[in-house]
């Protein structure tokens, strides 16, 4: 699993202390989304960025669940070297390629105002809409869009850099070693260690 998580990296989930403790923060920006709550503008920062999480999440887990999330679709948004953004081609080979190199990477959405970055078409679009309503994520997405949040792109996976691990005396502790790219969980990566197989 370690030697997989190496070469594949993992779903590149937002962490749980994103949400807060009891996951109070999701239930805070549910309150702030539907006018319920009027927060300071730090708190508004912090609230907005949990449900765009939230929704995130959601998308990226119906992507694992149907094994898409390390792999483009028809239309996707794909994520490279300095957040450059371009649109998956419909003729997939090269693409694929740089993604196994790691320098390409499949997004979900990080909900808001169309314009400041792409959006999916076709099949990636497709999965997205209906992943948002399985998921009951469309009305936050919606929310967010209202209070006038500027879309954005994350990358479904992430890809430790130099991991490695050793058992240490008597084989009941793991130590690993590992980089994760801005912005990815520790806990996301450890997470996918504890899974059942």
């Amino acid at each position: 699993r370690l030697r997989t998580l190496r070469e594949r990296g993992f779903p590149n989930y937002f962490g749980p202390q994103r949400f807060g403790r009891r996951a109070s923060n999701l239930a805070q920006a549910g309150a702030f989304l539907a006018g319920e709550l009027g927060p300071g503008p730090e708190q508004r920062r912090m609230l907005l960025s949990a449900a765009r999480s939230l929704v995130f999440n959601g998308v990226l887990a119906c992507r694992v669940r149907e094994g898409v999330w390390d792999r483009p679709l028809g239309g996707e948004v794909l994520l490279g070297e300095g957040g450059r953004q371009l649109l998956a081609p419909s003729s997939r080979e090269g693409v694929l390629q740089r993604i196994a190199a790691g320098e390409l990477h499949p997004t979900a959405p990080l909900p808001g105002r169309a314009g400041h970055c792409l959006q999916p078409e076709g099949e990636a679009l497709e999965v997205e809409t209906g992943c948002l309503k399985e998921q009951g994520l469309q009305s936050w997405a919606e929310a967010l869009i209202a209070r006038g949040v500027n879309a954005d792109r994350r990358a479904l996976r992430a890809l430790p850099r130099a991991l490695s691990w050793e058992w240490q005396a008597p084989e009941e502790t793991l130590l690993l070693r590992f980089e994760l790219p801005a912005g990815s969980y520790a806990t996301s990566l450890v997470r996918e260690l504890l899974l059942e197989p």
